[in-house]
């Protein structure tokens, strides 16, 4: 299970949509604008980094979420 985070107009957070979707992967996509400073915080702090670009990846596996980062690390992760 994914989750993307991104903004309206993102072509990454496009393109890593779609390569989830040919995938056939499940994942959740969430645009930032809707969530709390609270939520932002949580999701940084797993992070270990303050985000400055989207989208923003996680990879949720045995209940552990795991920072994956943004479309280029995406990529990177499914061809290991």
């Amino acid at each position: 299970m994914y989750e993307v985070y991104g903004t309206k107009g993102c072509g990454f957070c496009i393109q890593a949509t779609k390569v989830l979707d040919r995938l056939d992967a499940d994942y959740t996509y969430t645009d930032l604008s809707v969530l709390t400073d609270h939520d932002k915080a949580r999701l940084q702090e797993i992070a270990g980094k303050t985000f400055r670009t989207v989208p923003q990846i996680f990879k949720i596996e045995d209940n552990v979420m795991k920072h994956i980062g943004g479309y280029t690390e995406l990529m990177e992760s499914l061809n290991d």
